[in-house]
């Protein structure tokens, strides 16, 4: 069974001197739009908290009603597909020590029903699964896990079946999906901490407007942790997309399967 190795971190941080920020930039403009209308929410829900207004009811934080809008199914589709692409040059980055924004073009006309078939699949699934309360979140990142070789794959393999890749996929990690884990922890934890005391410091703010003193240092306390996770969160995507490629290099030689 694959397992990476102690100094594979190691190889993380060497590879990624002098090419930090020109991931961070493609990451960040793969995901701006997306992310603008995220933070968006959020700074709205901090300013009503901060106003005393529109408190959030406390089932909120886990039960989420279910809504369509096609211009934000439109939006995280086309980000779900940038964002595949640029898992694909970054692969393409690790084998040949180049990044050519360029490709994406080629990409799309060579690849175009794997691509937007994949990224429709897993954007619609694991958006549906958003609406489930509380396991919903677990379950997403166990797909999220599960089929993150796919965008790799259709680079490699060629399949043109998307639903053969998404199986390609599942099949490859078998096995290593606790490692995948273990990666994403790596780079994350203190970004997820932050999440924790964001939500943390909403719901005790929730549970607490009656109390001045108490509600104000929740807030407060939710806002630094919501800051915190986006600092770590931009800080560290470029170590992590970089280090999922790396693995997925290494983890495809092992089993004899030539890049």
């Amino acid at each position: 069974m694959f397992r990476k190795d102690s100094g594979f971190y190691s190889r993380v941080d060497d590879a990624i001197k002098g090419n930090w920020f020109m991931l961070l930039f493609w990451y960040v403009a793969v995901n701006s739009v997306s992310y603008f209308m995220s933070y968006s929410s959020d700074i709205l829900v901090f300013k009503n908290y901060f106003g005393g207004i529109n408190i959030i009811d406390i089932k909120d934080f886990f039960f989420t009603e279910f809504s369509f809008d096609f211009v934000s199914f439109s939006i995280g589709l086309i980000t779900s597909i940038l964002g595949l692409m640029l898992n694909m040059e970054i692969l393409s980055f690790v084998r040949t020590k180049k990044f050519d924004i360029k490709n994406f073009g080629k990409y799309l006309i060579n690849y175009p029903v794997q691509i937007i078939g994949v990224s429709l699949i897993l954007y619609v699934v694991q958006s549906l699964v958003s609406y489930i309360p509380i396991v919903g979140f677990f379950i997403d990142y166990f797909i999220y896990f599960a089929f993150s070789y796919a965008s790799y794959l259709v680079l490699v393999e060629k399949e043109k079946n998307p639903i053969k890749v998404l199986i390609n996929s599942w099949n490859h990690t078998n096995g290593v999906k606790g490692e995948l884990l273990s990666k994403y922890i790596h780079y994350f934890k203190n970004g997820l901490i932050g999440m924790v005391v964001k939500y943390t410091g909403l719901i005790i703010a929730t549970l607490s407007v009656s109390n001045k003193l108490i509600y104000m240092v929740a807030v407060i306390l939710a806002m630094l942790g919501f800051v915190a996770s986006i600092v770590y969160k931009f800080k560290n995507s470029p170590y992590y997309y970089l280090a999922c490629a790396m693995y997925f290099k290494e983890h495809m030689e092992y089993k004899g399967i030539r890049l």
